[in-house]
């Protein structure tokens, strides 16, 4: 019962701390991530990724739209064809070609076959912008591990503030008492001294630990954009995230289906395009050349195109693609042993801590009893002030870590969650 007594005074001392500090502001690391998805550039690079996907799908369906072009020349050539024909008619003179020519024309094209180059073309943007996408994702994984990060940093800090307060207002106590004593001459000026100077320690370690705080609060400013202060009261987390896979496997998954796509575009490069057209314009010469007198042009047909020289190149592309794609596995697999090799460190840490956290009560209440203990014999008369502080210290250092291990078991439970492997 005395070590449910205690425990529960303690928590309460501490929430009551706390409660007061909340009256003012109060905000949970789910707050800190969802402000950061809402400030953060990283987070507005996934709208801009499939912005730009979305402009080059539609680009790339152009190439099924009908081409129209306007092309024109005017050239003057030192010679032309002349035919030098003699014959005895009346009237007849053999054409005279002009050395100045002119044409202009438009045309008017559309693909009827382009070997499946469209499609791939599409299917490869999608592939990079999700590539992109992942890439992004890794991004703000390592922001929201950052803002953890931060986060917990600050509990730590504002609960050994917490304790801090508690050891001050136990030795201001004390410290009363012993001057009563000291006024009656019972102890020596040394005893009250001695509990004077740890006040200033504690008061010292106090303004450190809201120096550090101060910085981290402006670190957590800028990656969420909250503006947060000593009043504000921290949740601690109630519960761990679900389990997420690592941002870098999902890179090395769509670097991989990109090769992939890049291998099956080599092949398609060996197809032949085939198109149709119109062609419609006016010129001197027309197409009959005898004629020297401007005419229209028209002329309609399909054109076939087929570059040969992809049948002995591809091989040697699909080979360094190969080759990037065993790199690729090899990067990943290396960084999966890396990351298995974390996942068993973190849960051994996390059954060391869990272990820890249920016997720090015990540790707790019982260095609350010789802390009591000491008061009550420094108050007597009999015991040094030197001791006294030796318990009282070694009663804070217990609930410290008590923090400490719980808030370390708490970030080794988010850390393994955003260690996943597919």
């Amino acid at each position: 019962m005395d070590k449910l007594r205690i425990g529960l005074l303690i928590l309460l001392v501490i929430n009551g701390i706390s409660f007061l500090e909340a009256q003012n502001e109060q905000i949970s690391l789910d707050d800190c991530l969802a402000a950061a998805a809402q400030n953060q550039p990283q987070y507005q690079q996934n709208a801009l990724v499939n912005q730009t996907k979305e402009a080059k799908l539609d680009k790339l369906s152009q190439n099924w739209w009908p081409k129209f072009q306007v092309s024109g020349q005017l050239t003057w050539q030192n010679e032309v064809t002349q035919l030098n024909l003699d014959l005895p008619i009346q009237g007849f003179e053999a054409p005279q070609i002009p050395k100045t020519q002119y044409r202009v024309a438009g045309e008017l094209s559309q693909v009827i076959f382009d070997g499946g180059n469209t499609s791939a073309q599409k299917n490869l943007t999608r592939l990079e912008s999700e590539m992109e996408l992942q890439k992004a994702n890794l991004d703000q994984q390592q922001l929201r591990t950052s803002i953890q990060e931060v986060y917990f940093s600050i509990l730590q800090l504002k609960n050994q503030v917490s304790s801090l307060k508690l050891v001050s207002n136990d030795l201001k106590t004390r410290l009363k008492k012993v001057q009563a004593l000291k006024d009656n001459g019972m102890v020596t000026g040394r005893e009250t001294d001695n509990l004077e100077v740890e006040l200033l320690k504690i008061q010292q370690q106090q303004n450190k630990l809201m120096l550090s705080l101060t910085g981290l609060y402006e670190s957590l400013k800028v990656l969420t954009g909250i503006e947060v202060g000593e009043n504000t009261y921290f949740e601690m987390p109630s519960t761990t995230p679900g389990s997420t896979t690592k941002g870098e496997f999902e890179v090395f998954k769509a670097q991989k289906a990109l090769i992939q796509e890049q291998s099956e575009m080599v092949d398609k490069s060996k197809l032949p395009r085939l198109s149709a057209f119109a062609m419609g314009g006016y010129g001197q010469p027309g197409f009959n050349f005898l004629d020297e007198n401007p005419a229209f042009l028209f002329q309609t047909g399909l054109r076939l195109g087929w570059n040969l020289s992809s049948f002995y190149t591809s091989s040697k592309d699909k080979e360094v693609l190969s080759l990037s794609q065993l790199k690729i596995a090899n990067q990943e697999a290396s960084f999966d042993n890396m990351i298995h090799a974390r996942q068993i460190q973190l849960s051994q840490e996390i059954a060391a801590y869990q272990s820890m956290v249920e016997q720090d009560d015990e540790i707790i209440s019982l260095r609350e009893k010789i802390k009591e203990r000491s008061g009550k014999q420094l108050e007597n008369g009999t015991l040094t002030s030197s001791d006294y502080l030796h318990d009282l210290n070694e009663w804070s250092k217990s609930m410290l870590e008590k923090t400490d291990h719980e808030i370390q078991l708490l970030k080794g439970k988010y850390a393994l969650s955003e260690l996943g492997r597919p």
